[in-house]
C-alpha cells in the first residue's frame, strides 16, 4: 500500500516532483533510512543464501537425501526474524520427498545456519522453504514457443 500525500497521488511520486521543496535534511533522512536497510537486508540475504548453500553441499546426504540442493534467492523480513529460502532440487528422482526432509529438518538447518553466522548475527531468522519453479516456468515458455 502507497502513502498518500494531500494531491492523492502516491508519497514517491509526490517526492520525485517536489524534492526541491522539500527540507534538505528531511529528503536526507527519507532517502538514507530507505537505502541503508535495503542494503543491509541485501547483504544479509546474501550471507544466508551463501551459508545455505554449503550447508546443503556439505550435509547432502544427511539433509537433501543425496539430491543436490540449490538455493536460488533468499528473503528476509525487515526486523531480519523471518527469511523465506527459494530452493531447486536436481538429480533426485522424488523432489517432494527431498522438500518434506528439508521443511521437516529447518530447525536443525537454523541451528547449523546459527553456528556459522553466530558471530555476524546477532538473530538467526526463522527459515521457510519453497520449492523455487522459475526454471520449470521458463522451459514450460520456451517448448510453447517453440
Amino acid at each position: 500500500m502507497a502513502i498518500m500525500n494531500k494531491s492523492s497521488q502516491p508519497l514517491s511520486l509526490w517526492l520525485k516532483d517536489n524534492w526541491l521543496r522539500l527540507p534538505l535534511k528531511a529528503l536526507f533522512l527519507h532517502l538514507t533510512s530507505e537505502c541503508m536497510s535495503n542494503i543491509r537486508q541485501k547483504k544479509i540475504e546474501a550471507l544466508i543464501k551463501k551459508e545455505l548453500g554449503q550447508i546443503f553441499q556439505l550435509e547432502a546426504r544427511s539433509i537433501c537425501q543425496g539430491a543436490m540442493v540449490t538455493v536460488t534467492s533468499v528473503r528476509i523480513a525487515p526486523d531480519l526474524s523471518f527469511g523465506r529460502a527459494f530452493i531447486s532440487i536436481f538429480g533426485h528422482p522424488d523432489a517432494k520427498a527431498v522438500f518434506t526432509g528439508i521443511v521437516k529438518q529447518a530447525g536443525e538447518i537454523r541451528f547449523k545456519l546459527g553456528k556459522q553466522l553466530g558471530k555476524s548475527l546477532r538473530r538467526i531468522p526463522e527459515m521457510d522453504f519453497k520449492i523455487d519453479d522459475s526454471l520449470d516456468y521458463a522451459e514450460e515458455i520456451d517448448r510453447l514457443l517453440k
